[in-house]
């Protein structure tokens, strides 16, 4: 009877730990070794990369095929408008990125890209979104605990407590988590 139980355990795993390998796997680092000459071939290469590596697909709600199907137009209209004008500004990146990730669930992954063709001036053409901290960030405590903590570093209410007592913002947002 042991035998049997430790026979169809091993079977179970070996059988579980079986699935259709991708086409491609991208490896941490790679795209730094890769130059892109359009925000599309940066947009199908981030998708890629998400779609054959992202192991989370099961508990996170985009529908990752559809959205491609969305923003693939306007990356290109991206590339269009470089062709343009010569440039494109990074906020306009950051606002396509932004919607094609940031409703993600993940807590602990961060995109960043950077914009192949900034406006004159632009000083930081990386474009970074995190979106579990965009998540964090809507939740009610979390703006309840922001106006508290804007309003306790505020120069009037410094000047009326003594340093000792003045409570920081994340000591706040602990108090209000643990709460």
């Amino acid at each position: 009877m042991k035998r049997y139980i430790i026979l169809t355990v091993a079977a179970t795993m070996l059988f579980a730990a079986c699935r259709k390998e991708a086409d491609y796997i991208p490896y941490p680092g790679e795209n730094s070794k890769l130059a892109y000459s359009t925000y599309t071939e940066q947009f199908q290469y981030l998708w890629k990369c998400m779609n054959t590596g992202y192991v989370f697909w099961d508990v996170d709600t985009v529908n990752w095929d559809a959205a491609h199907d969305r923003y693939m137009p306007r990356f290109e209209a991206l590339d269009q408008k470089y062709k343009d004008s010569g440039y494109v500004r990074t906020a306009e990146l950051n606002e396509l990125y932004l919607g094609l990730v940031g409703k993600m669930r993940d807590h602990h992954m961060t995109f960043m890209v950077r914009n192949l063709h900034p406006a004159p001036g632009e000083t930081d053409p990386r474009v970074i979104i995190r979106p579990g901290l965009l998540e964090v960030q809507s939740r009610d405590y979390y703006i309840e605990s922001r106006a508290v903590a804007q309003a306790a570093s505020s120069p009037e209410s410094q000047a009326n407590t003594p340093s000792a007592s003045r409570a920081t913002p994340r000591l706040l947002f602990q108090s209000l988590v643990s709460t």
